[in-house]
């Protein structure tokens, strides 16, 4: 535990002491709570008077009739919030796979992960403190823009839409989802960095696990599919499973003697 520990503080200290990593955390805080505020401000009354959106709004109701009783605008603006959910749900996957991509590409560089891998320490050991420290400034940054957003949105939107922000598809999603994301997204960095020297090349290869958020916007978008409580479990037990997988692949394919005798 204590070597655990003493890895994830090294990792956090080299994310405060990088400039551009430390702006990859902050960013997001600043800019992504303006998002859904902007949304909100421009859709208010907007539905009850736009023909195309109020067609929009009664396709909504066909999905979820317990919203029949309320005011257009209201339908509107809780759909728009959950598209907002989908961009909070990148955050965890960008901020921590360009944090582990610069650190394990880094180190290689730098040549001071050699030192670590001749400890006792296990491989495993060293993946979960890498992956818990670069995920935690992703979850971190996510959960604080997420509360930025509900101050601005309280004086914003009704309390109906105000609720469902609170409400428990969003605690599932920011609770539970989020950090299952940032694990998963780290992990597939540490997989990547592990096989490239190049930190761009990296992040673009591990691009490809903000994918499946992308196609959640797009049925969103498109009225295929609403965010909902069932989605939102399914799709935490689904990252769980994944995270397990890969944190398997990544012990295996990390081979501390090869890196020992062979990065240069």
């Amino acid at each position: 535990m204590n070597r655990l520990k003493t890895i994830i503080s090294k990792e956090l200290g080299e994310i405060v002491g990088n400039k551009l990593l430390l702006f990859t955390v902050i960013g997001p805080v600043l800019i992504l709570p303006l998002l859904p505020i902007l949304v909100a401000y421009s859709t208010t009354a907007f539905a009850d008077t736009d023909p195309v959106t109020t067609k929009d709004v009664a396709a909504f109701i066909a999905q979820v009739p317990q919203w029949a009783n309320l005011p257009p605008t209201d339908v509107f603006q809780i759909v728009m919030m959950q598209q907002m959910m989908t961009l909070f749900l990148i955050i965890p996957l960008i901020v921590p796979m360009t944090v582990a991509a610069f650190s394990i590409i880094g180190e290689k560089k730098a040549r001071t992960l050699e030192p670590l891998l001749a400890t006792p320490v296990s491989t495993a050991a060293i993946l979960l403190g890498k992956s818990l420290a670069a995920a935690l400034p992703g979850v971190l940054a996510t959960w604080i823009a997420y509360v930025f957003s509900l101050a601005g949105l309280k004086f914003m939107v009704s309390a109906v839409v105000f609720r469902s922000l609170t409400g428990a598809t969003w605690w599932v999603a920011m609770g539970l989802l989020v950090p299952l994301l940032a694990v998963l997204a780290v992990m597939v960095g540490i997989i990547i960095s592990s096989r490239v020297n190049d930190t761009r090349v990296a992040q673009q290869l591990g691009g490809v696990v903000v994918i499946p958020v992308v196609v959640l916007s797009i049925g969103q978008v498109t009225g295929f599919l609403l965010v909902s409580l069932n989605l939102m479990l399914i799709a935490a037990g689904v990252v769980l499973a994944l995270d397990a997988l890969v944190l398997w692949v990544a012990v295996v394919l990390f081979e501390r003697e090869r890196i020992l005798t062979r990065w240069k």
